[in-house]
């Protein structure tokens, strides 16, 4: 197959594929810290740069679920600009400057007014943000609610306007956006960007976006499906939102393990678990329920299957540093599980 029409197909792949679908039923691939290109950290870019292009060739390789880690910015405390944890992004056309949320937008507008049947969506969480309330804002609101009035200013509340040579017009910013708290068809938002959140947010009466929270899952270092070191049920996918949403992060595997972890979970080869325990024993679910996640009439359920590995992630940091000098670094780890994941949807489509 000529790569060349692939590359031209990863541009505009959404608009191959039946917008009666929810984007729950459709195979949807994200990056993980999606802004990170650029840290400016020294020995510490090590940990926290996680990818190798920018938002925009992101885009153009096919990427539709954008992570943004944000945090409230400058004197005037109005601005966000995207983080991983403490560690400041930087803008990969000016790397003087932080790298603010609405330069992202405008780069996702842009790409949504030149492939009009693709939609974008990004999942937001709070880091690094200061303990004080903000004393340009009035101390009524809690810290919480000011950063939602934030992000809806800069999203749903939105009233500057853009060029769409869609409809040859100019479009409000604000009506770029999909932020209903439920997840919608394909149709409903070709052509926009759904903000999806891991903490609840309402602002001016209107919800920000679909919540998704993510569980800690750092407990789990060992995970084999060929007879190796298992660590168990701490490993296996939690479920959340009355059962209806299934997640695995387990991102202190080894690449081995992870992509063992990530095989079972596409194959239907491992049980899920409850969030918390209930007499300090985690509740494993049957197949009754496992099995909804791989019924293809069921539209009601969400997987997010995380490829994304760790280096410093718990408190043997010092440990990891040593290491990590003689071991696989971020981007080899991604490159074995990569690699492991093409072959088998090569695989899978050919046969």
């Amino acid at each position: 197959m000529n790569l060349n029409m692939l590359y031209n197909v990863d541009h505009q792949w959404m608009s191959y594929i039946n917008g009666k679908k929810k984007l729950n039923e459709i195979n949807i691939p994200g990056t993980h810290d999606s802004a990170t290109l650029i840290m400016k950290n020294g020995f510490v870019d090590e940990f926290a740069n996680t990818q190798s292009l920018n938002i925009m060739e992101q885009l153009k390789r096919g990427i539709r679920y954008f992570d943004l880690r944000i945090t409230l910015g400058d004197e005037d405390n109005t601005n966000l600009y995207l983080t991983h944890n403490e560690y400041i992004c930087y803008d990969p056309d000016n790397t003087d400057e932080k790298l603010y949320f609405s330069k992202v937008l405008n780069d996702f507008i842009n790409y949504l007014n030149t492939f009009y049947n693709e939609t974008i969506i990004i999942h937001l969480k709070r880091e690094k943000i200061p303990d004080e309330i903000p004393n340009n804002f009035d101390t009524q609101y809690p810290e919480k609610n000011y950063l939602a009035k934030i992000i809806a200013e800069h999203t749903i509340l939105n009233e500057n306007t853009v060029e769409n040579p869609k409809y040859s017009t100019k479009t409000k910013v604000k009506d770029y956006f999909y932020y209903e708290n439920e997840i919608p068809t394909l149709d409903q938002v070709r052509n926009k960007i759904v903000i999806v959140t891991r903490d609840s947010y309402t602002y001016d009466n209107k919800p920000l976006g679909v919540q998704i929270s993510v569980p800690e899952m750092k407990h789990c270092t060992e995970y084999s499906n060929k007879g190796g070191k298992n660590d168990g049920v701490i490993c296996y996918p939690i479920l959340t939102n009355n059962y209806n949403t299934r997640i695995q992060d387990d991102y202190n595997l080894e690449e081995d393990d992870k992509w063992d972890m990530i095989y079972d979970m596409i194959t239907n080869n491992i049980p899920s678990r409850s969030e918390n325990k209930t007499n300090d024993v985690y509740t494993v679910y049957d197949d009754t329920i496992t099995n909804r996640f791989y019924d293809t009439l069921n539209t009601n359920v969400l997987t997010l299957n995380f490829l994304n590995m760790a280096r410093m992630s718990t408190s043997e940091h010092v440990y990891h540093i040593i290491t990590d000098l003689f071991d696989t670094d971020i981007e080899g780890m991604a490159d074995y599980v990569n690699f492991r994941l093409e072959s088998h949807l090569w695989n899978k489509a050919s046969s």
